[in-house]
């Protein structure tokens, strides 16, 4: 065996890298992971005023962020960095209207004003029977003059076509990014049933999947770091 193989192998860097993306979590064990219903759900749980994580409204703030970055004409009247009072959170999942089943739908209130933010989520499948434009095309005729409405779609590649362009497109990896790092760092030291990083691990069985080109495969804060450590090491 080459000795500079040897040498990588037994690294503590290479081991570290190993052990984090060789560990079985309770969502690769049951392969929870091909069920958009689930990544939804762990999102909606997250949003909820009343978390498991007791963050309150940040993480809905944090998703507010990420859409208004991702639309500028969204949101105008919030600061990045300020204390804008965002209330009244309620989250649905498999919220059932005319037109279908919405996988998210969030009511929320920013310094007063009544929003409705209405998310498709998608995983190893794409849009079908544009249900997309159905959904709007209903909810803008029936909520238009109670809420400012804002529609989302996530997967896991954002130039996904979406049957409507009134969607703003958000990846798995944003989600990752954006606001389960920074909720997991607030929430380190608590003891939690499933912590966050828990679950953003879970996405590192994608790499099992033949069907899925690997630049889309999201990966977590801690994994990036890891794969730097190791390259770092030993490149030449």
């Amino acid at each position: 065996m080459n000795y500079e193989i040897l040498k990588f192998k037994n690294s503590k860097e290479w081991i570290d890298f190993e052990n984090y993306y060789n560990r079985t979590n309770f969502i690769r064990q049951i392969g929870f992971y091909r069920y958009e219903d689930v990544h939804t759900n762990f999102l909606a749980s997250v949003l909820e005023e009343e978390n498991v994580y007791a963050l309150g409204s940040y993480p809905l703030k944090l998703l507010i962020e990420l859409l208004a970055c991702k639309n500028s004409k969204l949101f105008n009247e919030l600061g990045l960095l300020g204390n804008d009072s965002i209330s009244d959170i309620k989250v649905s999942t498999q919220k059932v209207i005319t037109s279908g089943k919405l996988d998210l739908f969030v009511e929320f209130k920013i310094n007063s004003k009544q929003y409705a933010l209405v998310l498709e989520a998608k995983l190893f499948s794409l849009e079908h029977d544009e249900q997309c434009k159905r959904y709007k095309e209903e909810l803008d005729e029936s909520l238009k003059n109670n809420h400012q409405l804002i529609y989302a779609y996530l997967s896991l590649d954002d130039k996904d076509q979406v049957s409507d362009d009134g969607y703003i497109h958000i990846t798995y990896q944003d989600l990752i990014d954006m606001i389960y790092t920074p909720c997991s760092l607030k929430t380190q030291n608590k003891n939690m049933a499933l912590p966050i990083e828990e679950y953003v691990k879970s996405f590192s069985c994608l790499y099992e999947e033949n069907i899925i080109d690997n630049t889309l495969i999201p990966i977590t804060y801690i994994g990036k770091e890891l794969t730097i450590k190791v390259w770092k090491k030993f490149e030449k």
